[in-house]
């Protein structure tokens, strides 16, 4: 069965993704929205054929005694509901191939005086705060039947499947045009403490919200139609770090004042979060990695940055080997890699 990454997701202050749903009609009143709480945890991915169970990260299998975020403390009591799921489809007369469940695993931290910490357990991410244990969110089901291309459900087809297995999933929170969904109130305490009875932690905003279809879409070029949207406390980019000047021998290197101006937009958003979503993509780290690590951690971060309509085409590749280089990036991996 072959790994399949789940789609990336555009944010909402992506001009050019805007305007290209906009001319497609998907914001058409005819078109019906849903919007869901995001969750702040690490992608994760059951694969499913006639035979086996996978488990998979964002970006591979996890194979072997590999551990991913103590993962087997959320598979072993979920797999054999994932298993029904299967099930479910091939009684109903599917003639499924492959099957799979994406969502996040997250958890591992609950602050509060009147909940029991759990030993050994470490946090999948710092944050907002969901539960002590490990648990999975699921937000998606991807089939393949016979020979034909694999294809999402829609999400009330998913969630009946979800609700029929009794697995935790992203339930709606409202549904309706985008029009009328686009600014739907964004602080408030998370829902997720709450699903598991846990008593609520002053000021445990949630991340932001997932919008997506309800009938699923895709573009003319087969991506998916889906938007992210962070509110204000969420977003990592207010733990902005001031750049220093790159020396060489001679003293400081004088930059340019349009390189100058990008390493300071781009300085907001090299944050730990960011490379700790990076590196929960990975089973395990060994310093080996590092250089793989750093390229991607780079690449999401120029993706974001040119995401928020910054535009650095106009650069030339010595150009941009300077904005590599800068000390911007050095402090963080100093503290979380090496």
């Amino acid at each position: 069965m072959k790994h399949r990454t789940y789609d990336h997701i555009n944010g909402v202050w992506h001009d050019k993704t805007m305007e290209y749903y906009e001319e497609m009609g998907f914001f058409a009143d005819d078109i019906e929205w849903c919007v869901m709480e995001k969750i702040h945890g690490s992608n994760f991915a059951f694969y499913l054929t006639e035979k086996d169970i996978l488990f998979a990260t964002r970006g591979e299998f996890i194979t072997g005694d590999k551990q991913f975020c103590n993962h087997l403390r959320m598979t072993e009591d979920i797999k054999h509901k994932i298993a029904h799921i299967w099930e479910d489809l091939w009684e109903s007369g599917v003639d499924l191939r492959e099957l799979i469940i994406y969502g996040e695993i997250f958890g591992g931290n609950y602050q509060h005086p009147d909940v029991e910490k759990i030993r050994g357990v470490k946090r999948v991410q710092k944050g907002v705060q969901y539960h002590p244990d490990i648990k999975f969110y699921a937000f998606d089901i991807w089939m393949k039947m016979g020979d034909s291309e694999g294809f999402f459900l829609d999400y009330d087809l998913a969630v009946d499947l979800f609700e029929t297995n009794d697995i935790f999933y992203a339930e709606m929170l409202n549904r309706g045009t985008f029009a009328q969904l686009r600014h739907y109130p964004d602080k408030f305490q998370t829902l997720i403490p709450e699903y598991f009875d846990l008593p609520p932690i002053d000021g445990n905003v949630c991340e932001g919200f997932v919008f997506k279809p309800v009938i699923d879409l895709t573009t003319e070029g087969g991506d998916r139609v889906i938007l992210k949207a962070k509110n204000q406390e969420a977003l990592d980019k207010m733990r902005a770090r001031k750049p220093r000047q790159e020396k060489n021998q001679k003293g400081i290197v004088e930059l340019s004042h349009d390189i100058r101006l990008v390493i300071d937009s781009l300085t907001p958003y090299i944050t730990e979060t960011r490379l700790r979503n990076v590196l929960s993509k990975h089973v395990e780290f060994v310093k080996k990695d590092f250089n793989i690590i750093y390229k991607e951690f780079r690449e999401e971060v120029f993706q974001d940055f040119e995401e928020a309509n910054n535009d650095l085409t106009m650069f030339e590749d010595s150009e941009i080997k300077i904005i590599n280089k800068e000390e911007i990036w050095r402090p963080i991996f100093l503290k979380e890699v090496i």
